[in-house]
């Protein structure tokens, strides 16, 4: 009796299948998150660009206590393109010319649940920073503290499509 010789084992198709599927998912989510942040990054320059646009508008009104009247003819400069359907915008009522250059102006309406990220604010400066969620609202406290002093009333005024209080995330 004779040994057969031994039978070549089948090629197994898993072990390939399952790395180049890892691989591409690997790349599909890379490629899907660089997407993703260069739609951030492009929505934060027209928002910063906005902001811009604004404190000119307001900056050359004399620092007015409602804006919304000097962007009636400019409607979609208010509009945050991070959040078209709220509030795009916050003034801060009861700035002078003379306030100092890291006096805030604007800044973003931002949901609660993206605040996270941090908001974008006008500097009296005119440069648009952006300032992590508890640094703002000390900067905040920290204003209203100052012009309490003053006994200058301040209030925060929506800028945008929907002045509603449905429409402004709290502060």
């Amino acid at each position: 009796m004779t040994a057969d010789p031994p039978k070549p084992k089948p090629f197994n198709f898993a072990i390939p299948f399952i790395v180049v599927s890892g691989l591409l998912g690997i790349g599909g989510f890379l490629l899907l998150r660089g997407t993703a942040r260069s739609g951030v990054i492009e929505r934060r320059g027209y928002s910063a660009k906005n902001l811009k646009e604004m404190g000119d508008l307001i900056k050359s009104a004399g620092y007015p206590d409602d804006p919304n009247a000097l962007l009636a003819d400019r409607p979609g400069l208010a509009i945050n393109p991070s959040w078209p359907e709220q509030v795009g915008y916050v003034y801060i009522s009861k700035v002078k010319a003379t306030d100092a250059a890291d006096t805030m102006v604007l800044f973003e309406n931002v949901p609660p649940e993206k605040r996270k990220i941090g908001r974008q604010v006008l500097l009296q400066s005119g440069n648009v920073e952006l300032i992590p969620e508890d640094a703002f609202q000390t900067r905040l406290k920290e204003l209203e503290a100052r012009w309490s002093t003053e006994h200058r009333p301040w209030q925060l005024v929506p800028v945008g499509k929907d002045r509603t209080e449905d429409g402004l995330s709290s502060m």
